[in-house]
């Protein structure tokens, strides 16, 4: 779905809060939208026009199921850094 041919901009921003695509997948408790917006690279410290995270909004809204692909995808990150 987020791979092909065409390249996506998984960072992409909308909404009333400029938000970009992951955060509003976390704070609707979209899981698997979120998993797969993590895995095609999107960077989850984005945060919207008042610098709420995803992160922020999946624990806020009870979403505790969203934070572990978070926490992993952070890790992830920092375990590639040169």
């Amino acid at each position: 779905m987020l791979v092909g041919e065409r390249k996506l901009d998984v960072d992409l921003r909308g909404g009333r809060a400029h938000a970009p695509i992951v955060q509003s997948a976390s704070y609707y408790g979209g899981y698997k939208m979120t998993e797969l917006l993590l895995k095609a690279g999107a960077d989850s410290n984005i945060g919207n026009e008042i610098a709420q995270t995803a992160i922020f909004w999946s624990k806020v809204r009870g979403y505790e199921d969203i934070v572990e692909p978070f926490m992993s995808s952070m890790s992830s990150t920092r375990r590639n850094r040169p």
